[in-house]
């Protein structure tokens, strides 16, 4: 991070005009560091936070805010009003840097986030038998806490079904909708315990 900050600082010395496009990659290199500054190597975050600091002013953006998690025992509450806006809200909000979510709810929007990821951005490539483990785990969740109405809850597992190769690209935005509404009617946090798959 430092070398870039360097070499921005010397490629806008030279002449070089910013442009909204160089912006918006500052901005997304702010997000990627602030979800993952938790885990991040603690002899180098106060580096790297000050290298992008210096990237902020460079390039005239504003900071991204640094990222406050869940607290594991709270009730836990959106301001989102759209289901999608919910779910990036929720995964900004329960999932780690890395590992499985400490709640059940954090959980479900992992698997969701996951399987839409591998299925929507990766075509599949990388589905396999740790994938299907995830969206049977899945199933128990929403059926467990306050569960999903019967109707719902036979939609989450049809679609999970169709999921199980990794190759329907309708399945993921529906799922991730329905684990929302999962979340929504249980927001007081629920422990979750160490999954039985490894993704």
């Amino acid at each position: 991070m430092q070398r870039m900050s360097k070499i921005s600082a010397i490629l806008l010395d030279a002449g070089a005009t910013v442009t909204p496009e160089m912006k918006e990659s500052v901005k997304r290199i702010g997000k990627d560091f602030e979800f993952v500054r938790e885990k991040f190597n603690k002899d180098k975050v106060d580096e790297v936070s000050d290298a992008l600091i210096k990237l902020y002013q460079l390039f005239d953006v504003e900071p991204v805010a640094n990222r406050i998690m869940h607290d594991g025992t709270t009730p836990i509450q959106v301001k989102a009003t759209t289901r999608t806006k919910q779910h990036q809200e929720l995964w900004e909000y329960l999932i780690p840097a890395q590992g499985h979510a400490q709640t059940v709810q954090g959980e479900v929007i992992r698997i969701t986030g996951r399987v839409s990821h591998e299925v929507l951005d990766n075509g599949g490539g990388n589905w396999d038998a740790e994938y299907r483990k995830m969206l049977d785990a899945l199933i128990h969740h929403l059926s467990s806490g306050t569960p999903l109405s019967p109707a719902l809850l036979q939609e989450a597992t049809d679609l999970a079904n169709r999921l199980r190769n990794g190759y329907d690209f309708d399945a993921p935005a529906r799922l991730s909708e329905l684990a929302v509404l999962w979340v929504l009617a249980n927001p007081q946090p629920i422990t979750m315990a160490q999954p039985e798959y490894s993704r």
